[in-house]
């Protein structure tokens, strides 16, 4: 090798791409030289095979295709945390495909020749395959594994680079020389390629020549890596060890002394010798499958400990949480205690934090400081979900137990209910603006804690100073860039804000994007700005049934101007208008004829109208319809304004912040502020009964007996309703909550 690359003393930019076209590098001219001259002779070959037979040469290709498929994805899938760069996979592929079957063919038809003049007919039939082929073609394939390492040596820098771009050629090696086989040894006709994927494939056993060359790669990415603390006599002598290990075992696999199927009618002890022959042959299968995921793990736990040296002892993850993160079976055996001692819920959500550390550690590797907005956003949202899974009770108790659960520096956490940290100063912290204690309080919102009306109850009374203003519009016209972009507004007024960002929620699976808060990267840093993704619960209106409840908290906690950003207005999403004290309808160009406006019914529930993507062609189309539509619509004291907004250009922000201002001095002036706040608390509290009452009719509707009655026809389904909403009337009050 004429480079070799020191590993462990430095970390390596993960991201970098590597390219396989690198024409300043000689070898790359080698590589390009030898794969023109043999891929013209395999196009020739497979166009002969084809007009031979075309069903039988598209079969080949066929199954070829889905036998070379899970070895494909068992290495992408393993590959995971340094993704090899496709061209040079690719290229490795193609190597073994064209390059190393066309050589490998001349090359053993020779020695081939040489053996039958030596030895005698029968040794040359037997042991011409094990004594040529072997060392002949693992030698060709790993010089296509060491041209991709003088090619790009940035992209070998462990035994696992080795292993991915070796079995890539093996592979394409595998597929070109059993369609040779099925066409030219079998016949070619489909019956004849069937029995020469079951004898030569399955029988012979799955992916050997993926494993031999797999470990010729690695000894290639051995010798051309230099390890610290590794002296060169010793990183030689593993490669020749595994060189050796790659030719020995296609030599055994190749050799007549694995013959062990008996011939002929199986009698005695054949019973037992077959299946034995038979397992004996799948062990090429299993071995390549372990050396895999070893590879992997080992592979695993350097690159997180490298990727998150700088964050360990920070709020993204301490050096107990790191040392469980690198070990699978810890991390498995934590999340079982933490299933035992604190619930299902708990033990998903310290999944969930595992896999946030993970994807901390691929952020930390791309960026280029400590204070990166991705680094610190990651960072952030790592130690939220530590609290938000330690005011799961018992989940204290299980980081006692062994599951490395760090607090965070300078935070009190609940070792039993959530009562508990709201009696130990959680509501000052709130109150105080600590956005550890407010982003641990809406935590407690969306899971409908049972403790959250007492931490209400203390918060209320500090409530009321906030203004809100509700963006809404269709997926795709910027709601959350303009939501951004008022956050700037507003900061540039000193005025402490935060954006409650309401995401969809599927259906299926009840789990939400929570994404927006990508789009607001530029105040990730500012103390004065909270942003925060809640789930819509599969409610219509595009405001979370919890969202009246977190308005609070932040408005508690200090923040003067919160925007409401919700999933979309439909044709039925209009509970913004009842949420929040002004919407702002978001429209884009191309947005619809004035009869969808009309439909959506945004004319109703619009204070103001933004005209967003004003730099795009067709805005002053949309600026002309609206007002239209809005000199058509039914006069009131209040005419919504329409402001032209780009969010890319930066134009039209503080217009369209000045009209909201506008329309709160509106609503002040006329007393209808205090009206739409009086009417929309009466609304929260009828909404938290009517959950309620829901709930009681819903467990009394779990009744086996009613239901019963209602197929047997002995009762009607309005008797029945009048039956259950009798019982839930007479039942003892319960709790209402916000969930």
């Amino acid at each position: 090798m004429s480079e070799t690359r020191t590993v462990g003393t430095t970390r390596r930019r993960w991201s970098r791409s590597v390219s396989l076209f690198q024409p300043e590098q000689p070898a790359f001219w080698v590589y390009a030289a030898v794969m023109l001259g043999t891929g013209v002779y395999t196009l020739f070959q497979q166009d002969v095979f084809r007009r031979i037979s075309p069903a039988g040469w598209t079969l080949s290709w066929g199954l070829l295709v889905l036998y070379a498929l899970p070895a494909f994805l068992l290495i992408y899938v393993l590959d995971l945390y340094e993704r090899e760069p496709l061209s040079l996979v690719i290229g490795s592929l193609l190597w073994g495909a064209i390059a190393a079957t066309t050589l490998a063919g001349i090359a053993n038809e020779g020695w081939g020749s040489v053996i039958a003049r030596v030895g005698s007919p029968a040794f040359a039939s037997r042991w011409t395959a094990a004594l040529t082929a072997p060392w002949v073609e693992e030698i060709l394939k790993g010089a296509g594994v060491a041209l991709i390492a003088l090619i790009a040596p940035r992209a070998i820098d462990d035994d696992m680079d080795g292993f991915v771009y070796g079995a890539m050629c093996g592979l394409g090696f595998a597929i070109v020389e059993d369609v040779v086989y099925f066409m030219g040894v079998f016949g070619g006709r489909p019956s004849g390629v069937l029995s020469g994927f079951v004898i030569r494939v399955l029988a012979s056993g799955l992916y050997g020549h993926v494993l031999f060359t797999a470990l010729m790669g690695m000894a290639v990415a051995h010798v051309a890596t230099r390890r610290q603390g590794e002296s060169d006599a010793h990183r030689y002598a593993v490669g020749v060890l595994l060189a050796a290990a790659s030719i020995g075992g296609h030599f055994l696999w190749n050799s007549p002394l694995l013959d062990l199927v008996p011939s002929g009618p199986w009698t005695g002890a054949d019973w037992i010798l077959g299946p034995l022959a038979a397992a004996v042959r799948a062990l090429p299968l299993f071995v390549f499958i372990g050396l895999a995921v070893f590879l992997a793990r080992r592979r695993e736990h350097r690159w997180l400990g490298a990727a998150l040296a700088p964050e360990v002892g920070g709020p993204g993850i301490s050096p107990e949480e790191l040392s469980v993160l690198q070990d699978p079976a810890r991390r498995r055996a934590a999340r079982a205690e933490m299933r035992r001692r604190a619930g299902g819920k708990a033990a998903a959500l310290l999944r969930r934090l595992h896999r946030e550390q993970v994807n901390l550690a691929m952020v930390r590797s791309r960026a280029d400081s400590d204070d990166d907005p991705d680094v610190i956003r990651q960072r952030s949202y790592c130690k939220s979900l530590r609290d938000a899974l330690l005011a799961i009770p018992g989940a204290a108790a299980a980081g006692d137990q062994g599951v490395a659960l760090a607090p965070d520096p300078g935070g009190s956490h609940p070792t039993g209910s959530t009562l508990q940290a709201v009696d130990g100063g959680l509501v000052e912290r709130i109150l105080a603006g600590d956005p550890r204690a407010v982003a641990r309080a809406l935590s407690m919102v969306e899971d409908g804690d049972a403790d959250l009306p007492e931490l209400s109850a203390a918060l209320y009374p500090h409530t009321g100073q906030a203004y809100t203003v509700g963006l809404t519009g269709s997926p795709g016209v910027g709601k959350s860039s303009l939501a951004g972009a008022l956050l700037g507004a507003a900061r540039r007024r000193e005025i402490p804000a935060a954006v409650l960002a309401v995401d969809p929620t599927s259906p299926f699976s009840g789990g939400a994007l929570l994404g927006d808060r990508l789009r607001m990267q530029e105040h990730a840093t500012d103390p004065g700005v909270f942003i925060r993704s809640m789930a819509t619960r599969g409610h219509l209106g595009g405001i979370a049934l919890a969202a009246p409840e977190a308005l609070r908290i932040l408005d508690a906690s200090g923040t003067r101007l919160i925007v409401v950003e919700t999933v979309g207005v439909g044709q039925a999403e209009v509970d913004v208008a009842t949420a929040t004290d002004t919407t702002v309808v978001v429209v884009a160009p191309g947005w619809g004829d004035s009869v969808q406006v009309a439909k959506a019914g945004i004319l109703e529930i619009a204070d103001v109208f933004a005209v967003n993507k004003a730099d795009r062609e067709g805005a002053n189309e949309a600026l002309r319809d609206l007002e239209a539509m809005i000199r058509m619509g039914t006069r009131t004291d209040w005419t919504p304004p329409v402001v032209r907004t780009s969010t890319v250009e930066g134009t039209g922000i503080d217009e369209l912040y000045d009209a909201v201002v506008s329309h709160r001095e509106h609503l002040e002036e006329t007393g209808a502020l205090a009206e739409r706040r009086r009417a929309r608390q009466l609304h929260e509290v009828e909404r938290m009964a009517a959950e309620a009452f829901r709930e009681r009719i819903a467990a009394d509707a779990a009744d086996e007996a009613l239901g019963e009655d209602l197929f047997a026809r002995r009762i009607d389904p309005y008797a029945a309703a009048a039956s259950l909403v009798e019982r839930a009337s007479s039942a003892s009050p319960a709790r209402a909550t916000t969930r």
